[in-house]
């Protein structure tokens, strides 16, 4: 595991240094920023019990090449408990996911709506509040770190931007997986 992330840090320590002179590259702006919220469903595991989740997310997005951009950012997500589904009251999964992706320009210039791929990962810091189950009590909080991955499309128009990924969190036991749904603001 060690191995594994000292060679993603080498390697996002060497896009950053081609990053660092746009100008030389022909690149016209060296940065972008991305604000963004919307609905994140649940999948596999996470969609038995858990609703229709909110996330707001930001990224400055770094010039690579003329239509690579290195994205650096975090996300909030949080989903209440489908209390009709599982019978239990409270409680909610919340995760700040940190993550670093890859992002590959579609269009060309003479398009107005310019869409992308993306993909990349990062850790997730993730949670679970308090629940109360009939009959057994109150079972407190618990929390994780753990390692995700992401890959998804989008377009950009002007200054909008919509994106949709599949976001895989690999924790103990099972996975957490869902799609984030995201509108937002590039500037």
């Amino acid at each position: 595991m060690k191995r594994v992330f000292s060679t993603l840090l080498t390697l996002a320590a060497m896009l950053l240094m081609f990053a660092s002179n746009p100008a030389a590259q022909g690149l016209e702006k060296p940065v972008d920023f991305y604000l963004g919220v919307g609905a994140s469903i649940p999948t596999g595991d996470l969609a038995d019990g858990w609703n229709i989740g909110f996330h707001a997310t930001g990224r400055a997005g770094f010039s690579v090449a003329p239509k690579l951009e290195l994205l650096v950012g975090a996300d909030f997500h949080i989903f209440g408990l489908d209390n009709q589904v599982t019978n239990i009251e409270g409680g909610s999964l919340s995760s700040i996911n940190l993550s670093g992706d890859l992002k590959i320009d579609l269009g060309t210039p003479d398009m107005s709506a310019s869409p992308y791929l993306l993909g990349g990962g990062g850790l997730a810091i993730w949670s679970i509040g308090d629940i109360t189950i009939p009959g057994f009590g109150v079972v407190r909080s618990d929390s994780e770190s753990d390692f995700f991955i992401e890959a998804g499309v989008g377009v950009v128009l002007n200054h909008l931007f919509l994106q949709v990924k599949y976001v895989n969190i690999f924790s103990k036991g099972s996975s957490i997986s869902y799609i984030p749904l995201t509108v937002g603001v590039k500037f």
